[in-house]
């Protein structure tokens, strides 16, 4: 989500992270297995 209102380009991470509530690691954060088949499921359902 934060990505999302960053990619405007009207605010930056760390503003949206505030804002959010959030970390800035956990829109940096990349996992280390794959988990596609799980995010593709979920997409459908939403």
């Amino acid at each position: 989500m934060a990505t999302e209102i960053c990619s405007s380009g009207a605010y930056s991470i760390s503003r949206a992270c505030k804002v959010l509530n959030l970390g800035k690691a956990t829109v940096y954060y990349k996992t280390k297995k794959d988990d596609s088949e799980v995010m593709n499921e979920l997409q459908l359902k939403g």
